[in-house]
């Protein structure tokens, strides 16, 4: 009986241990202000871990600390490592005015949004991917529970010719989640922190939330509901307008 009850006393203690590591890596700050990372684009997105990053030498910038996406992004990622590996700035950590094409909102209660695409055509059928970085230019953090997948809580507004689509997912309700061990599942909505002086990454692929099958030129606008400085609201950051076209073939 004694043997049964320590074991069990031991597995509870495990248990629990697992849990407060868990809790920890997913709500500590890990990113210094002068850190920008080089991680791995995973399913859903995560906080960059301790040691996962390397010495920014562009001390006015606003480093990642956070990436989310649907899938792998090798090559965007092969482009972050190449440039900032080489002590090289990339436009996306840059302040607004050298980031000229970034499509930056306006400034909104020390929040800002830009969207992009790495390339200005797509052909019919293939994905598109939009490069989406949300700013935190205040010196304080701002805390709230936010969509996961496939929407990570932006609201998309698309337009082609004089047709204009919307596309939004209610923000989903917070329930206590059970933890399973070995289980790295943030859950839908996750807790979001927006780190003073830090910027996250959500990488969406367009296919999933509009029919993009017919040739022509399309613009993208996205914003996102934000907890307000002083803690006692919301308010909307909205992005600038970035263009893309869609065509049958591409011509070399």
């Amino acid at each position: 009986m004694k043997t049964k009850s320590s074991a069990k006393i031991i597995l509870l203690y495990a248990m629990t241990t697992l849990i407060a590591v868990w809790q920890a890596y997913g709500q500590s700050n890990y990113m210094a202000t002068n850190t920008v990372v080089f991680p791995r684009l995973v399913g859903g997105g995560g906080r960059i871990p301790a040691g996962g990053g390397v010495t920014n030498f562009y001390p006015n910038s606003y480093p990642f600390n956070r990436i989310a996406g649907d899938g792998q992004d090798d090559e965007y990622m092969n482009y972050v490592f190449d440039k900032i590996g080489h002590r090289q700035s990339i436009p996306e950590i840059m302040p607004t005015e050298q980031d000229t094409n970034g499509n930056w909102g306006a400034l909104t209660d020390g929040m800002q949004i830009s969207v992009r695409f790495r390339q200005p055509r797509f052909v019919q059928g293939k994905t598109v991917p939009a490069y989406i970085i949300l700013r935190n230019l205040d010196s304080s953090p701002r805390k709230w529970w936010r969509n996961a997948l496939p929407d990570n809580g932006y609201q998309f507004t698309l337009q082609r010719g004089t047709n204009i689509f919307n596309w939004m997912r209610p923000q989903q309700k917070h329930v206590s989640p059970m933890y399973v061990i070995g289980s790295m599942d943030e859950g839908d909505p996750y807790s979001y922190v927006a780190e003073p002086k830090t910027e996250g990454l959500t990488i969406v692929y367009l296919n999933r939330f509009f029919d993009l099958s017919q040739p022509g030129e399309y613009s993208l606008q996205v914003q996102i509901q934000v907890p307000t400085a002083d803690g006692k609201g919301t308010t909307n950051v909205v992005s600038g307008t970035a263009k893309f076209e869609v065509v049958k073939e591409l011509l070399h």
